[in-house]
């Protein structure tokens, strides 16, 4: 968690975080003036067990030979993890994807810049809460489908074994489908929901929206404006109440009110 606060302070509306060697390895440069994050990162010793000579030993993973560290990345290899001893904090230096010349129509259809976070849980968390506020029930089950939707008892059903992210996403997706009436209602919903509770996302266009104005009568602009006004504004402010909760618990991180914000990481050892 210490580290989501480390990357809110440094760059508030960061989309997606990597190293500069990530972005140099897949084609990309930092831009001018590009804005170091600095995260914390363990220190650990990496201790396995390894059999030589028909006997079990433990070994530093430092200390394994070539041979040894090969047989170490084979998953069938009689070389097993054993345990991880923590040593201490190390700083690591990522940048954000708005900090590199990748194009903004690029970057722009990635995953969702909240899923970055290394631990993000209070965040899907806080929109499962939303969701039940507004009437409807999550269920994780084994199925084929990513989701599936029980209109009349308005409950998600997820498949298990998927990644937050994509639980995230499909509960989005479903949410402002069933409560929708038509494509355009659905995206502007998704879009306001998605802007009030931080995710960066592309925003409709003029043309588009213009597009669909001019077909429509004044009952339906209403109904649209009506849908944003009410069932986006609430979804978002739910959500933002449960996230202040989950927040709220990390405030012992800043045990004196006027320490203020330190763009020096070394502060928080």
């Amino acid at each position: 968690m210490i580290n989501t606060l480390l990357v809110k302070i440094q760059y508030p509306n960061f989309l997606s975080l990597g190293t500069k060697k990530s972005f140099n390895d897949k084609g990309y440069n930092l831009i001018d003036g590009a804005i170091p994050i600095k995260i914390l990162s363990p220190i650990n010793d990496e201790f396995v067990s390894i059999k030589k000579d028909n006997k079990e030993q433990i070994k530093n993973t430092n200390d394994l030979t070539k041979e040894e560290l090969e047989r170490y990345k084979n998953k069938d290899s009689d070389i097993t993890f054993h345990h991880k001893e923590f040593k201490g904090l190390n700083t690591t230096t990522l940048y954000d994807v708005k900090d590199t010349d990748m194009n903004k129509i690029d970057y722009d259809r990635g995953p969702l810049p909240a899923l970055f976070y290394s631990s993000y849980d209070e965040i899907y968390d806080s929109f499962v809460k939303a969701l039940y506020s507004d009437g409807y029930k999550v269920k994780y089950e084994v199925m084929d489908d990513k989701f599936r939707l029980d209109k009349d008892n308005k409950i998600i059903s997820l498949k298990k074994g998927l990644n937050k992210q994509i639980h995230l996403l499909s509960i989005l997706d479903v949410y402002t489908d069933d409560i929708s009436s038509n494509q355009m209602e659905k995206d502007l919903l998704n879009m306001v929901i998605c802007r009030r509770i931080g995710i960066d996302k592309e925003d409709i266009s003029f043309n588009e929206f213009t597009d669909w104005y001019k077909k429509q009568d004044m009952s339906n602009v209403d109904h649209l404006l009506k849908l944003i006004v009410n069932k986006g504004r609430k979804f978002a402010n739910n959500f933002n109440k449960f996230y202040d909760m989950e927040i709220s618990k990390n405030e012992t991180l800043y045990p004196d009110e006027n320490m203020g914000l330190y763009d020096d990481v070394s502060l928080f050892l």
